[in-house]
């Protein structure tokens, strides 16, 4: 038992000597043992200024030529009605057009042989007066839309958000690694590695079918709330 403990004892001591002999990796010329490592978060609350919202019109037919021209016209009705809204030409784009055929079962579950043909034609906007969203939706439901497939919130220029995050973070490192290197009886000095990392995230409303909405008055109740710009920075100081 003593003698292997003796020759444990001798393989960490080896183990030490060779460490010692290959040294620390230097972060930006600084070896790692004068250096100190840490990260700073930001955050900026913001105000989303532009809406983006995919709406669609679903028609059906036994007919595909009908189920088709019936859609046709529905989606252009819906187009018509966006930019009546105030939506800009560019702001509006075509997501999707799709036909495909439904066979149909009875109430057994067994196919009847029937066959339906289902149109879906789906349209992207981008509204840029946040107010008037809701009053936007309910004129293209009214027109003919009968799917809303989402409507997120977003900044269209993020960067003075960034830029205020930015600082904050590196203020949050600098705090950070001021105090650790009080702690520690060391000098702390300049940064010799900065890395960052940002989070933008988008406010959105979950898909959901329209089917009876817009026939009255009333807008889409829509409610853009706040994001917050989130900037990440790790930090490498040099101390003393």
């Amino acid at each position: 038992m003593k003698r292997t403990t003796y020759l444990f004892t001798l393989g960490l001591v080896a183990l030490a000597l060779a460490a010692g002999c290959v040294g620390t990796p230097a972060v930006g010329g600084v070896p790692a043992e004068h250096a100190l490592y840490v990260m700073g978060e930001g955050q900026v609350e913001v105000t989303p200024d532009v809406a983006t919202a995919t709406l669609g019109v679903e028609t059906r037919n036994v007919d595909v030529a009908e189920a088709v021209g019936e859609n046709i016209a529905r989606a252009q009705a819906v187009v018509d009605a966006l930019k009546a809204a105030g939506i800009l030409d560019k702001d509006v784009q075509t997501a999707g057009f799709s036909v495909y055929a439904q066979d149909q079962f009875d109430q057994t579950g067994q196919p009847t042989g029937a066959r339906v043909f289902v149109v879906s034609n789906t349209v992207t906007f981008i509204a840029r007066d946040i107010p008037k969203v809701g009053d936007v939706l309910s004129a293209a439901l009214k027109a003919g839309a009968n799917t809303v497939n989402g409507v997120s919130f977003n900044i269209e220029d993020p960067t003075a958000a960034m830029a205020e995050a930015r600082l904050k973070a590196m203020a949050d490192a600098k705090a950070r690694a001021t105090a650790l290197a009080d702690s520690a009886g060391v000098t702390l000095g300049k940064p010799i590695s900065i890395n960052e990392s940002y989070a933008m995230p988008v406010t959105s409303f979950a898909s959901e079918k329209a089917m009876g909405y817009g026939g009255g008055g009333a807008p889409v109740p829509v409610s853009a709330g706040s994001l917050t710009v989130t900037v990440q920075v790790s930090v490498t100081y040099a101390i003393k």
